[in-house]
């Protein structure tokens, strides 16, 4: 069975991010042995990295009054990762940025995700993609994962990505060539 988690990195709860993770999620639950979830970064807290470097000698986050061990916790138990994430400023946005940045406490301890296959699908309404796809992709690879694709969908005002038939198209093919 094919764990896969599929990170929705968005603060609007109900956007186009959530939706693209949504429709992602369910071509890939029609199909045999593969488990899906589905998380929303924003339910979890996320502290800001402090950076006190604690975490090189460690190897581990001294922050532990937050989400971010049980989020790590998931990662680390899939073996497809899937980040859905809108582009803010040519990047992830705050809390997806935490994560990355609070990751950091695995930094020394080399390819901790090595052996999971990443995917990654940046929402943005007409620009900033690449920027976008270099954080969150080199972040992935740092650690391991080995991404095989990338998905950009055109999509600004909640809705957008609802509306459109071509973009459900797309998600749909993207989350078959996931589950091959």
């Amino acid at each position: 069975m094919t764990r896969v988690l599929c990170l929705s990195c968005s603060p609007r709860e109900g956007g186009n991010t959530d939706f693209c993770a949504q429709v992602v999620a369910e071509e890939l639950r029609t199909l045999p042995a593969v488990s899906v979830e589905v998380v929303r970064l924003d339910e979890y807290d996320i502290k800001h990295c402090l950076g006190c470097r604690k975490c090189m000698e460690l190897k581990d986050c001294v922050i532990r009054d937050d989400g971010f061990h049980e989020l790590w916790r998931r990662i680390l138990a899939a073996g497809v990762i899937i980040q859905v994430s809108p582009v803010y400023w040519l990047g992830p946005p705050g809390k997806h940025k935490d994560l990355i940045d609070r990751s950091h406490a695995f930094f020394a301890c080399g390819r901790v995700l090595a052996g999971k296959t990443g995917y990654t699908i940046s929402v943005a309404g007409d620009s900033g993609f690449e920027p976008h796809e270099a954080c969150v992709e080199s972040w992935l690879g740092w650690y391991g994962v080995d991404v095989k694709r990338r998905l950009r969908v055109v999509a600004r005002e909640m809705g957008d990505a609802a509306a459109s038939s071509a973009t459900v198209a797309e998600l749909r093919r993207f989350a078959r060539e996931v589950a091959r």
